[in-house]
């Protein structure tokens, strides 16, 4: 269910909000959560709004709570989560997106520093050591 390149852009648009959950403000989670339930329609996902991002601690054990209700895959599939981790901690979340503009699968994410990015998958995955799929 590939999304065109301006779809996308409102997305990348919103501005970063650490514990943030929708369409005004959002942190990785939220982001993720919302792309994923509103385009891909994913089971109900917990809206852990209490959970900062820089709290790993709890975002680790929300990402494991979360896991239970979806589906691990070997390798990124269009809408699924990718969840960054470091050490077994969950650091950062991002949603893959395929662009149907140019068939070009991206990272969909956001973090305090750089608002919403869209990265090339590819340069997604060299960018972190490990990293799990999710559907």
């Amino acid at each position: 269910m590939a999304m065109t390149y301006s779809s996308l852009v409102r997305y990348r648009m919103v501005p970063y909000v650490d514990g943030g959950r929708d369409i005004t403000g959002w942190d990785c989670y939220g982001l993720a959560r919302y792309v994923a339930q509103t385009h891909y329609h994913y089971p109900e996902l917990s809206l852990f709004d209490t959970i900062l991002a820089a709290n790993k601690r709890q975002l680790t054990k929300a990402y494991r709570s979360e896991k239970s209700k979806l589906t691990r895959t070997n390798t990124a599939v269009d809408g699924c989560l990718v969840v960054c981790l470091q050490s077994s901690v969950c650091v950062h979340l991002g949603i893959v997106v395929e662009v149907s503009d140019n068939h070009q699968w991206i990272v969909l994410h956001t973090g305090e520093k750089t608002g919403g990015l869209m990265t090339p998958l590819a340069l997604f995955v060299h960018q972190h050591q490990q990293l799990e799929f999710w559907r």
